[in-house]
């Protein structure tokens, strides 16, 4: 008799994600964008459309021009804050060696 062992050979936990090693993309994006759905809707739009970036309007033009930090109310920095989780997301799922690679990109849509 086979044992379960044998049969399942990777778990389905939500807290250890499988890693992108670049044989498995398909298998791990599909995996990784389910994921961080469920986890926050505002994640996927954060990878989508870009980081937010608080503005104000400008007293002249009335364009709207970012927002210095020091006037960000708290709403804007639980925002701002969404890019940085999805990056650490993003980092803890990558091998030393893809994570060398994106080290420096500092939005999702650079990873």
């Amino acid at each position: 008799m086979a044992s379960q062992k044998s049969i399942v050979t990777e778990g389905q936990s939500i807290y250890r994600h499988s890693l992108l090693d670049g044989s498995n993309y398909a298998y791990w994006s599909t995996r990784k964008s389910i994921y961080i759905r469920a986890l926050d809707y505002e994640m996927w739009d954060v990878i989508k459309e870009g980081p937010y970036i608080p503005t104000s309007p400008s007293i002249i033009t009335r364009e709207k021009i970012s927002k210095p930090k020091v006037k960000w109310i708290r709403a804007e920095m639980k925002k701002v804050q969404i890019n940085f989780k999805v990056i650490n997301i993003f980092h803890c799922a990558f091998t030393h060696i893809k994570f060398n690679k994106v080290l420096d990109c500092t939005t999702t849509k650079k990873i």
